[in-house]
């Protein structure tokens, strides 16, 4: 009972046979740099960690993921002490996520207390999107943090709800209702 459209475009030009492939070597070169990525995705190496982490921080996204997926399936005891000494928010983030993903309930205090380490004021909005769904991650799937680190994580976010952008206040709101924030100190109930 929806209003629907069928439309039914053809060119009505001529064919001047000609049609010319623009060769796009950036985008190959990229292509080739995530599948090189991805042959660690069923393999283990210490050159797929060292290749995966130093592509943790790249601007394409879909070689981050590529990077990230290659880390979690390498065993975490030859990444994690990279993901601890890390001072790129990025690689923080995206480690973060794979460690959420992988490592074990007993990790996840020093896991929150490196991503508590970033400052949120430094950080655009996809990256403050990505940092607050790892922090949902590690919730998830290491369960509610200790009392220290959920009011750590409280304190941190608390100040900056709301948001100006609409995506992030909705991100916050899910991670400080999970952390059972108190009135006036999160969300207005």
């Amino acid at each position: 009972r929806l209003k629907s459209h069928l439309y039914r475009l053809r060119y009505e030009g001529q064919d001047t046979g000609e049609a010319k492939l623009i060769k796009n070597d950036a985008a190959a070169e990229l292509r080739n740099l995530r599948q090189s990525i991805e042959v660690y995705h069923s393999k283990t190496s210490e050159t797929g960690v060292a290749l995966a982490w130093g592509n943790l921080n790249h601007p394409d996204r879909f070689i981050r993921y590529a990077a990230r997926i290659a880390l979690e399936h390498q065993p975490t005891n030859q990444w994690e002490l990279r993901f601890f000494s890390a001072t790129d928010t990025d690689k923080i983030i995206q480690s973060g996520i794979g460690l959420a993903r992988q490592a074990n309930k007993g990790m996840q205090g020093k896991i929150l207390n490196k991503l508590l380490t970033i400052d949120w004021t430094s950080l655009s909005n996809q990256q403050k999107l990505d940092l607050i769904r790892t922090y949902n991650l590690v919730g998830i799937r290491m369960g509610m943090p200790s009392e220290s680190n959920r009011q750590g994580i409280i304190q941190k976010f608390s100040p900056y709800f709301p948001d100006a952008n609409n995506a992030v206040n909705r991100e916050l709101s899910q991670l400080l209702l999970f952390l059972k924030a108190p009135n006036g100190q999160g969300i207005p109930f």
